[in-house]
């Protein structure tokens, strides 16, 4: 035995002895429940585990020689714009743009309707012009003809010798009728002429192309 041991004593050398593996011993006691303490906050946000089942915290994984496996952490993706500035859609009868932030916003409440984002106008339809006479119709001109009516239209069928009454033709024994207009006055034919009174009796001054009323030629539609 040493002289140091003799000059303590045996009891105080076994004292310290104790001492020193006592707190040996609860150094490593505090390591293994600090390395528990990570593993248990660790697992509470994702599950980790050991390459061997049988233990189930790092520390002890690591000291059988174990790999301590966790989970990647998932990357955040940002969240994609819901559409691009400036693009237009219908909902309904609203028309939607999307703002700078790429949120679809209500522009427009179309009244007739939305259509490829936009609003539709309000169409008026085109009436069906009514026809001027019934088909087989006849009538007499200022010049003495029988016009018969066609597909809604007056057409030249033919000339009278004498004179037209009614849409015939006056036969001869007809007598001659008297004078029917005043010189000078106007009237419009059904083939959209313009006749003049002349001598009392109406003759052919000329056509209008766009039509004829009042005894004149339109000149615009």
């Amino acid at each position: 035995m040493s002289k140091k041991i003799k000059k303590f004593g045996i009891g105080k050398f076994l004292v310290m002895a104790l001492v020193l593996g006592g707190g040996l011993i609860y150094g490593v006691q505090m390591v293994q429940k600090n390395q528990e303490n990570r593993s248990s906050a660790a697992s509470s946000t994702q599950v980790c585990k050991c390459s061997k089942p049988v233990y189930k915290t790092a520390y002890l994984c690591g000291k059988a020689k174990g790999t301590w496996i966790c989970p990647k952490k998932p990357t955040s993706t940002p969240t994609p714009s819901k559409c691009s500035y400036g693009a237009k859609k219908c909902e309904g009868n609203n028309t939607m743009i999307c703002s700078e932030k790429g949120l679809w916003k209500v522009k427009l409440t179309c009244i007739y309707g939305c259509k490829n984002g936009e609003c539709i106008s309000k169409s008026t339809p085109t009436p069906t012009p009514k026809p001027k006479c019934i088909n087989g119709e006849t009538i007499c001109s200022p010049s003495d003809e029988v016009f018969i009516c066609k597909n809604g239209t007056f057409t030249k069928y033919k000339k009278c010798p004498l004179a037209c009454k009614n849409g015939e033709c006056i036969s001869k024994n007809t007598p001659t009728p008297t004078p029917k207009c005043v010189d000078g006055e106007t009237i419009c034919s059904p083939g959209d002429e313009v006749f003049v009174c002349t001598g009392g009796t109406f003759k052919k001054y000329k056509e209008c192309p766009l039509g004829c009323k009042n005894g004149e030629c339109i000149l615009s539609l």
